[in-house]
């Protein structure tokens, strides 16, 4: 629609798996990938599965209110506690969130979030640029070390005192 022959893609979380998936299936459209706390979605040797992160946004998800999106947010951080509900924007996190039960519904039917792409992971072929939160309990570093072996041309970078919300912090 917007007559982009090729682009770089930033996302995180879920959304750079869903990256990681449209660089899959239409690789002449990627110049490069930049995933933000991304990692390969499944069982850890030193982490729990699922995740504190993933079973308290499981929560927020269920039901949505100021505290289980502070209870998220301080999960989200390296330190949330930190800051205040104005400064994490609690309240208009939740206006919106409680404003678009679409999402919901488009969230349920995503076929790319959790799903395990290591089969098609050497596919990606450009460059690709993990930043991981080394606190991170959402997507446990140790997802992001594995994601880096599958992807030829990839690098990594580990920020310490940094949890999954990196564009954040």
């Amino acid at each position: 629609a917007l007559d982009i022959e090729k682009a770089t893609i930033v996302d995180m979380s879920f959304g750079a798996q869903t990256a990681q998936v449209f660089a899959i299936e239409n690789p002449e459209c990627v110049n490069k990938l930049v995933l933000h706390a991304s990692g390969m979605p499944g069982p850890t040797l030193f982490g729990h599965h699922p995740s504190e992160g993933l079973l308290v946004m499981a929560e927020a998800f269920a039901n949505p209110t100021m505290e289980t999106i502070r209870k998220m947010m301080n999960c989200f951080l390296y330190n949330g506690q930190q800051y205040s509900d104005e400064e994490l924007m609690l309240r208009e996190r939740l206006e919106a969130w409680l404003s678009r039960p679409e999402q919901d519904e488009a969230r349920r039917c995503s076929d790319s979030i959790q799903r395990d792409l290591s089969a098609d992971l050497h596919k990606i072929r450009v460059p690709v640029l993990q930043i991981h939160g080394r606190n991170d309990r959402v997507s446990p570093l140790e997802s992001a070390l594995r994601l880096l072996n599958y992807l030829p041309d990839s690098r990594l970078v580990v920020l310490n005192h940094c949890g999954h919300w990196i564009p954040f912090e």
